[in-house]
């Protein structure tokens, strides 16, 4: 309902490139994995049809949380999650 309600008073573009806001936060490029040349929008997350998969990375959802704790959501782990050869 957030996003809607920035759409709705043009700060957020549904059909913007993601890379319009990641980017502008540090954080490298990102682009489909399966179709590099197509952009991938807010659009395609909120309705989670970006071809970012989360197969394989359960196992780093379900360690203690301690151990997760370790990891930092931000650039580091977003950016290797997101990167075709990123670590997750």
């Amino acid at each position: 309902m957030s996003v809607m309600q920035l759409v709705e008073i043009d700060l957020l573009d549904l059909d913007a490139d993601i890379n319009k806001y990641i980017t502008e936060n540090n954080f490298s490029t990102i682009h489909n994995p399966h179709h590099p040349k197509d952009i991938i929008t807010l659009r395609h997350l909120l309705t989670h049809t970006s071809s970012i998969s989360d197969s394989g990375v359960l196992s780093y959802f379900q360690l203690p949380y301690d151990e997760f704790t370790q990891i930092p959501l931000g650039k580091n782990f977003l950016e290797n999650y997101l990167q075709p050869n990123g670590d997750y």
